[in-house]
């Protein structure tokens, strides 16, 4: 789940996955306006008016599911409150004043559905003062809604017909929301923390064959290029021999690491899974744990370390989407569980390694590709 234009978790908390309408009230697609809409009550009114279409154009955060994605955004609606709408007690042409107001009804879905479109454009830049925002924008379009009102009052009967055909036609062009369909940008960036363990194949090898360890890697991305730094930290012991402290115990507990530098190519990314194959250069290396008040004095040199090539294969399990608009640049971020093989030839620089070895790793990690907003292109999404 994630919210493309409001950053504060509260928005999603708060959100419903419908708009909030009252009984008394009717909307724009649940047909023409009848008499019965009109329940008002009509004691005090004027006898040149025809009476009171009473509306309400108002927003609220809504869920929006697409693509198996959630959004969070600001929807705007709009419809007419029964209750306080009325017609003329002493009108005698009645349906001609219903269809006055239908006219009216016509012309403020039209806005509404408008408002909702100049908001998924401008929302961006107003994110952090939504409220505000939004309530500035509904007191325009009330005015415009108003001006409106006051023009067609003065028309006759075939023109209000050519108006309410000119609104429809562009009321149906026009979805009820439009969600921009995001792009991925060429670059990006992917990280990941998690478990390691280390497999030396060589039995006569002085470190022991089996070591545990925590690792993390950061990559830069560029179409389906990943350029990655990845580190390793690992804990072992000397199989075979054994160096005495200062204070006359025995130590062979070793500390080491793992630092790599590889490119790979996604052969595969779909909704669910990515897999990943790379070639890269990196050192390895341990050395025996020790400090200066109670260092080893029994060893000419106990560092082992090796510099090379290896090969892997990466798979990404992918949980779930998130995407993040912010000020600066908006990307979209898909968390996985990262399965690592990497594989090291036998090689060695120094009195390192001298046979097959193997890194495998899991670990918890995202990768975020930049998006653009691609104006061209909308889906429509039924809501209500």
């Amino acid at each position: 789940m994630y919210n493309p234009y409001l950053m504060n978790m509260g928005f999603y908390e708060n959100a419903s996955k419908k708009i909030d309408v009252p009984i008394n009230s009717k909307l724009w697609k649940e047909g023409n306006l009848e008499k019965s809409d009109f329940k008002g009550n009509s004691e005090n009114t004027n006898p040149y008016q025809p009476g009171e279409l009473s509306y309400v154009i108002n927003f609220q955060t809504l869920k929006v599911k697409n693509e198996n994605n959630i959004f969070v955004k600001p929807i705007i609606y709009s419809y007419i409150d029964t209750k306080k709408s009325y017609l003329n007690a002493q009108d005698t042409n009645v349906q001609t004043t219903i269809f006055y107001f239908q006219v009216l009804f016509d012309y403020i879905e039209l806005k509404t559905r408008y408002f909702q479109k100049e908001v998924d454009e401008k929302i961006f830049d107003n994110q952090f003062y939504l409220n505000d925002f939004m309530n500035f924008e509904i007191q325009r379009v009330q005015q415009d809604i108003k001006k409106f009102k006051i023009r067609i009052s003065e028309l006759e009967d075939s023109k209000l017909i050519f108006i309410k055909d000119s609104i429809l036609k562009v009321i149906y062009e026009t979805p009820v929301i439009a969600l921009p369909k995001n792009k991925n940008r060429n670059f990006g960036v992917a990280y990941g923390v998690g478990l390691t363990h280390q497999l030396i194949g060589n039995s006569n090898n002085d470190i022991k064959n089996s070591n545990f360890g925590i690792g993390w890697y950061f990559s830069a991305l560029y179409k389906k290029l990943e350029f990655c730094f990845e580190m390793n930290l690992l804990s072992s012991e000397y199989k075979n021999t054994f160096y005495t402290l200062q204070n006359g115990q025995i130590n062979n507990k070793l500390i080491g690491g793992f630092f790599g530098i590889y490119t790979g190519y996604n052969i595969l990314d779909t909704k669910r899974s990515r897999i990943l194959p790379y070639i890269g250069v990196c050192f390895t290396g341990y050395g025996p744990i020790s400090n200066q008040k109670n260092p080893i004095v029994d060893f000419p040199k106990v560092n082992k370390n090796s510099l090379g090539y290896f090969i892997g294969l990466s798979y990404d399990l992918k949980l779930r989407n998130k995407y993040i608009f912010t000020r600066g640049i908006p990307y979209k971020n898909d968390f996985n569980i990262r399965f690592k093989l990497n594989y090291f030839p036998p090689y060695s620089t120094q009195n390192g390694f001298y046979d097959n070895t193997f890194l495998i790793s899991i670990l918890f990690s995202g990768n975020a590709r930049f998006i653009k907003k691609d104006i061209g292109e909308s889906r429509k999404i039924e809501l209500f």
